[in-house]
């Protein structure tokens, strides 16, 4: 099984590309691919897809319901205390949240297998 955080296969707007950029920031990510991507990556790794699912209604609402807990006060105390790269990816909340919610991002769940040899 293989989460995975998707960028919308459709051509976004530049304010969907701006909250795209701010996850991939915050989330230390070089980029994001498409589900489709996602498949072609394990294909060419030399695996079977077996199934690659957009789960994002599912999974949606988890930013906006973490929100309320990263911006308490002990939490903000907390985070002020660490490093720069955990601050920026709790402050990337706010742009995952909106990230789904306009459906400039999703998430997918790939299930591959390596193709049995005879």
């Amino acid at each position: 099984m293989y989460p995975a955080v998707v960028k919308n296969k459709y051509v976004l707007d530049e304010e969907q590309e701006k909250l795209v950029e701010a996850v991939r920031v915050g989330m230390l990510c070089p980029s994001f691919g498409t589900l489709a991507d996602h498949a072609k990556w394990l294909l060419d790794a030399g695996l079977a897809v077996e199934s690659a699912e957009d789960v994002t209604p599912r999974v949606a609402r988890t930013w906006s319901v973490s929100r309320p807990v990263l911006d308490s006060p002990l939490v903000k105390t907390m985070l002020a205390m660490g490093n720069e790269k955990l601050s920026a990816f709790a402050d990337s909340g706010s742009a995952s949240d909106e990230s789904y919610r306009f459906r400039a991002m999703g998430y997918g769940m790939l299930v591959a297998s390596r193709p049995v040899r005879s």
